[in-house]
């Protein structure tokens, strides 16, 4: 108990040894330093702590500070990739409806007369071919689309991952799409750097 009183007793002792020395004259301090110097000492002390932790900010050592063009750049790498990400997709719906409407062809074409006539658009222009001319040919886009569109569905995926990483690496929160919950989780467990919020729209 009586530790307990003299240690909230100390901070009161230094505020007053710190006002009384604030209030002297430059008469009363040298007095002061002449009959007292185990006070004077104390109080020496006591205003250097006070004005050394006036001039310091106390932030917790693993919070990264995060400038506002460092913040700027993170989210135009990370819109960059988005963008890239939206090309792919779109560039594979475009191929998937030109294949279907190749299978259309060659179902139809399958059907009828291999001297029946029929018309082709070559660089702008409609062509008179015949269906044994021109099916093979349908054939051929066929698989060439497969095969293009196949490929771009794995750099889809590369590019999603990449995305998601990204995202995680620097705590990005797109708006809309986050959860309350999962945000929550992530601001109470997270202590990297700080996050960042983007929005859904391109």
């Amino acid at each position: 108990m009586a530790r307990q009183e003299e240690g909230e007793l100390i901070p009161a002792v230094s505020g007053a040894i710190l006002a009384m020395m604030d209030d002297s004259s430059d008469e009363e301090e040298d007095i002061m330093y002449q009959y007292h110097p185990l006070l004077a000492s104390l109080a020496d002390m006591m205003r250097y702590m006070s004005t050394n932790m006036a001039d310091k900010k106390v932030t917790p050592a693993n919070q990264k500070t995060m400038t506002k063009a460092e913040g700027e750049e993170i989210v135009q790498k990370f819109q960059q990739l988005r963008n890239e990400q939206r090309s792919l997709m779109a560039k594979i719906t475009e191929l998937e409806q030109d294949l279907n409407e190749h299978k259309i062809v060659i179902e139809t074409l399958q059907d009828v007369s291999p001297e029946r006539k029929c018309f082709r658009m070559v660089g702008g222009v409609l062509v008179e071919r015949t269906v044994t001319e021109v099916l093979p040919a349908l054939m051929n886009n066929k698989e060439q689309l497969t095969k293009v569109i196949d490929s771009l569905n794995i750099k889809l995926v590369s590019k999603g991952k990449e995305v998601n990483e990204y995202r995680a690496k620097h705590n990005i929160k797109v708006r809309g799409q986050d959860d309350i919950k999962e945000t929550h989780h992530q601001d109470t467990t997270n202590t990297g750097t700080q996050g960042i919020l983007v929005s859904n729209k391109a």
